[in-house]
């Protein structure tokens, strides 16, 4: 609305009150005023009392109708975001659904309330099973009104993603990114991020079962994404996850090729510095010490990835055994005894700050340190008991 309207709202509802007393054009216009305090002013408990008002007109004069359960949704979106009240904001939901359902059945706007009071429970309360039916609901009403429709397609991704993420029913949410993967195809069509996304989550759920048809799936969303998306973080991180279950596979020449494209990336999209760019390094120092047979360049790796985590993450389980992992580098296989002994107490350090001196990692790592200490100062004694070399004159 141009800025030199909004004064003429108050007018126009000084002149509705006067001509028309409690109508539902007057609790049109107090909703208008409502928007604009709300976006335009900032003024959100403004915004709630003639939301409010609008409200008890509907109800008073038009009951359960279409209308009042408009006023009771954008009631709901007021107090869920700028009041932060998501409780009174999921009742209010509630109602609006009650009306819709008696008014309009299986509706789009029915779907709709169903899906922002899923999305309220979960995201703001935390309340993820009662999330679930209202996801479905809205699911199967949009599919059933809208057809393939995006809206339609991004209602199945949500429920999916929160039976993955939230509730770990693995089957049921990969039947849903499937649902969903063939709504976008179908009106997005195959290189748009939307799809891509489906593919991904799809791939992660099939690792572990079908870990080909998975890599299938991850090279299909990393096609998409590099070609939609560029050099961005997703490309990145689906290359990293391609990586890891190349490795799974036992083909660590190719893994490590990937990993290096997503460094590659990581480094362009987040950063030197990023918490991502150093995960990366670990993995590929991780391959070249163990598969590769390069231990020096596996330390170089490891040396990159240990300044990120210090600068990043500070004391850290990814710092301490990073650590480690340089100390077994630095005496197995490049013989620095005296470094990878360092090495082992500063990582025994650290696990102990962070999981306790009774855990494994600390254990495992001080034993390390001790050992490498007996071994140095016996070669050490060694060398001060030995005779004096006679030179021949």
């Amino acid at each position: 609305m141009p800025p030199p309207l909004l004064p003429l709202l108050p007018q126009a509802l000084a002149l509705q009150r006067a001509s028309l007393g409690e109508h539902k054009a007057t609790a049109d216009t107090l909703e208008n005023i409502s928007l604009v305090l709300e976006e335009r002013l900032d003024r959100p408990d403004d915004a709630l009392a003639c939301c409010e008002e609008a409200l008890a007109i509907c109800e008073r004069v038009l009951g359960r109708h279409r209308a009042t359960a408009h006023k009771l949704y954008n009631k709901a979106v007021l107090l869920e975001g700028k009041l932060a009240r998501a409780e009174d904001a999921a009742g209010c939901y509630r109602g609006a659904l009650d009306i819709f359902r008696a008014v309009l059945g299986d509706h789009k706007n029915t779907a709709g309330t169903h899906e922002a009071l899923a999305h309220c429970l979960e995201k703001k309360l935390r309340r993820p099973e009662e999330a679930l039916p209202h996801y479905e609901a809205a699911a199967g009403m949009y599919e059933a009104v809208l057809g393939a429709h995006e809206v339609t397609g991004s209602t199945m991704y949500n429920l999916a993603m929160l039976l993955k993420n939230k509730l770990a029913r693995p089957r049921e949410a990969q039947t849903h990114f499937e649902r969903a993967l063939r709504c976008y195809r179908a009106c997005l069509g195959d290189k748009h991020k939307n799809t891509a996304d489906c593919l991904e989550n799809l791939a992660i759920l099939l690792e572990e079962a079908a870990p080909e048809e998975a890599l299938a799936r991850h090279e299909e969303a990393l096609a998409v994404y590099a070609a939609v998306l560029g050099d961005d973080p997703l490309t990145a991180s689906t290359l990293y996850n391609v990586a890891l279950l190349l490795e799974e596979l036992r083909r660590p020449r190719e893994a490590l090729a990937r990993y290096r494209e997503s460094l590659r990336i990581s480094r362009l999209a987040l950063g030197e510095g990023h918490v991502n760019t150093a995960n990366t390094l670990r993995n590929i120092a991780i391959l070249q010490e163990e598969e590769c047979d390069e231990p020096a360049a596996a330390m170089a790796s490891y040396e990159a990835a240990l300044a990120i985590y210090e600068r990043v993450l500070g004391e850290h389980t990814s710092t301490a055994s990073t650590l480690y992992n340089m100390a077994t580098v630095a005496k197995d296989r490049l013989g620095r005894a005296a470094e990878a002994t360092e090495l082992f107490g500063r990582a025994a350090d650290m696990f102990e700050q962070v999981c306790g001196a009774e855990h494994t990692y600390t254990v495992d790592a001080r034993e390390e340190q001790r050992a490498g200490e007996a071994e140095l100062a016996a070669a050490a004694a060694a060398v001060a008991g030995a005779p004096a070399a006679v030179v021949e004159g």
